[in-house]
């Protein structure tokens, strides 16, 4: 698989994030525990998460686009195995790790103002904000994840160093 991303980089890149954010996220919002409003707060979220998947295969054929979309999803079932270094972890450490990493990483420009994926991160971030208690259980290590998770994809060079990009105003 690796040999296929030659050419779609770029493609991949700006896929990743919230292909990683899109499964622990539709998790805590369908959590038994998720009140009423977390509920309805997790269905905009995860359809910008969506649109942000989709977004970078738009000029790609059909043809291109459902492999490169595969590949994608290959990558993000890997890159979480090698961070998580085999043990079962919480949707809630899964989101907060891919989160840290994109905090991190400044380098790439994948967080364009107003862009799906930013009004994602924007939403997560405010929801984690009424929730510090949880995210305090997770903080730690999600954080030394997300460091992991910079080195695993800087493995095969999708994302090349483990410096991040500040958010850029859309073009």
């Amino acid at each position: 698989g690796i040999r296929k991303l030659a050419g779609r980089r770029p493609h991949l890149r700006h896929c990743l994030p919230p292909l990683l954010l899109f499964r622990p996220v539709a998790v805590i919002a369908a959590h038994p525990d998720s009140t009423p409003e977390e509920r309805q707060w997790g269905a905009p979220v995860l359809d910008d998460l969506r649109e942000a998947c989709h977004e970078p295969y738009l000029e790609l054929s059909e043809r291109d686009r459902i492999n490169c979309e595969n590949l994608a999803l290959e990558i993000a079932k890997w890159a979480m195995r090698e961070t998580a270094e085999g043990q079962p972890r919480a949707a809630m450490w899964a989101a907060l790790t891919v989160l840290f990493w994109l905090d991190e990483d400044t380098e790439h420009g994948l967080l364009v103002e107003e862009s799906y994926l930013h009004r994602a991160v924007y939403a997560l971030t405010e929801a984690g904000n009424r929730h510090p208690d949880i995210i305090a259980r997770y903080a730690n290590s999600a954080r030394k994840a997300a460091k992991r998770l910079a080195k695993v994809l800087a493995r095969i060079e999708l994302f090349p160093t483990a410096a991040a990009h500040p958010i850029r105003e859309a073009a």
